[in-house]
């Protein structure tokens, strides 16, 4: 089964309903990405990569706004 961007979307949203952690979320989307490797496009991998790596350093955070953004642009392309 292909886990898709809109599958994603629907988790993301849900990860993002409590509070907000910059650090949870990427362990969040590491583990998302080691357990559904087989599942996910490359598009997707490159966004869920992005979010992975907020851990590296506040340069690599998104905001809880931009978080919002990509869940709407991700709902509008599925």
């Amino acid at each position: 089964m292909i886990y898709s961007k809109k599958n994603f979307a629907e988790d993301l949203k849900r990860k993002l309903q409590g509070d907000y952690s910059a650090e949870e979320l990427s362990q969040w989307a590491h583990l998302l990405r080691i357990d559904r490797y087989r599942e996910i496009d490359f598009e997707l991998n490159s966004i869920i990569r992005q979010i992975d790596g907020m851990d590296m350093g506040p340069e690599f955070e998104l905001s809880e706004e931009e978080l919002w953004n990509l869940v709407e642009e991700l709902e509008s392309n599925s």
